[in-house]
């Protein structure tokens, strides 16, 4: 007996899983997705640093300097490849309309890449795109992304935020 005889056709718990997810992010409004290539080993805690310290940069310069009293971005990053060998994000950015040069100002584009994250990660590399199609971006993403994936791999940006005892600012 195999997986096909058990779950009829698109009913896998893989299949619901990743469309309930693209689901999700779809209804998230976001307008950017972004790969960045640290093109080094880098364990998962070091990654997850390091898009921490790039979430404070590109929210200082879109809010300004007292950026973490204001209302925050909105990008979900998603941590594909093999922890020291080839580990990378794949993610999706809200970013407000009038914002949106100023945020792609920051990753320029492949040809010249440099920017933000080559500022943070000189060996790394960034792929910056408007989305055109968000569900298809969505997809995209979450390609390496299942049922069993581990939550850490999957890095919501409130995570890197500051609260309070009760959870907000």
């Amino acid at each position: 007996m195999n997986i096909k005889d058990i779950y009829p056709k698109n009913q896998s718990p893989n299949y619901v899983y990743k469309g309930q997810l693209v689901d999700f992010l779809n209804q998230q409004g976001f307008t950017h997705g972004v790969t960045l290539q640290p093109n080094k080993p880098l364990s998962k805690d070091k990654l997850f640093s390091t898009l921490k310290h790039l979430d404070a940069r590109v929210s200082r310069h879109l809010l300004g300097s007292r950026f973490y009293k204001k209302p925050r971005l909105h990008c979900i990053h998603f941590l594909e490849g093999q922890e020291k060998l080839n580990l990378h994000s794949h993610s999706l950015w809200r970013i407000p309309e009038h914002m949106t040069d100023r945020f792609e100002l920051l990753f320029p584009s492949a040809v010249h890449n440099h920017g933000l994250w080559r500022q943070i990660i000189a060996s790394g590399t960034h792929d910056q795109q408007c989305l055109q199609n968000p569900e298809k971006a969505s997809w995209y993403v979450t390609k390496d992304h299942h049922h069993n994936s581990e939550f850490e791999r999957m890095i919501i940006s409130s995570e890197f935020h500051q609260t309070n005892k009760f959870g907000y600012l």
